[in-house]
């Protein structure tokens, strides 16, 4: 962000959340209820965050980070 507050810059991870939910939602409408495509879960986060809170926000949203998926992709697949 240069010289610009990171607040002004990124969008807050509830701006995230809250989209999140729109696309389970829609997902909801689009396959119906019950669908196994319509309780989609796994939110797998990307960037180049170093701050260890905010990827501890990303964590108790229950989102995985690029770290964990790096770490289960790799022991399924081998290192890439």
């Amino acid at each position: 962000c240069d010289n610009v507050k990171l607040e002004d810059c990124a969008a807050p991870l509830s701006a995230y959340a809250r989209r999140v939910k729109q696309v389970q939602d829609e997902l909801a409408i689009l396959h119906g209820p019950d669908s196994p495509l319509a309780k989609v879960q796994n939110v797998v986060v990307t960037s180049d965050e170093r701050d260890p809170e905010w990827w501890a926000e990303v964590h108790k949203l229950g989102w995985l980070g690029t770290n964990e998926f790096d770490e289960e992709i790799g022991t399924k697949y081998g290192r890439w």
